[in-house]
């Protein structure tokens, strides 16, 4: 009567006759466009994520420098460098997106 409620098991099925294991293919499987494109994709964000943390390392010693006035221009100094060092990395990306659009190879790239 309350069967409905009562989760069937599927144990008394019979095990396949052959289990098929998936391999995962060996190296790269793209085109060389796709592993350049790949590279520059990983180089740019790598770089992003090294600027905001020398942001965010510029901005504690900022905060922590109290009354040291060398250590507040360092501190300066380092966020400068930092958000420059961004710019020209988003200012790269831009740039290499866009060329491969103008000379059209951005299939070759994969986009």
């Amino acid at each position: 009567m309350l069967n409905f409620l009562v989760n069937k098991v599927q144990a008394q099925q019979p095990l396949p006759s052959s289990l098929v294991v998936p391999t995962p293919t060996a190296g790269f499987t793209g085109n060389f466009g796709e592993l350049v494109a790949t590279l520059i994709n990983w180089a740019i964000a790598l770089g992003a994520l090294v600027c905001l943390i020398f942001i965010l390392i510029g901005g504690f010693n900022y905060v922590t420098a109290g009354d040291d006035s060398g250590k507040a221009e360092g501190a300066r100094g380092t966020i400068t460098n930092a958000v420059i060092g961004l710019i020209i990395i988003a200012s790269a990306f831009v740039i290499f997106r866009l060329l491969a659009g103008l000379l059209n190879v951005g299939a070759v790239f994969g986009f």
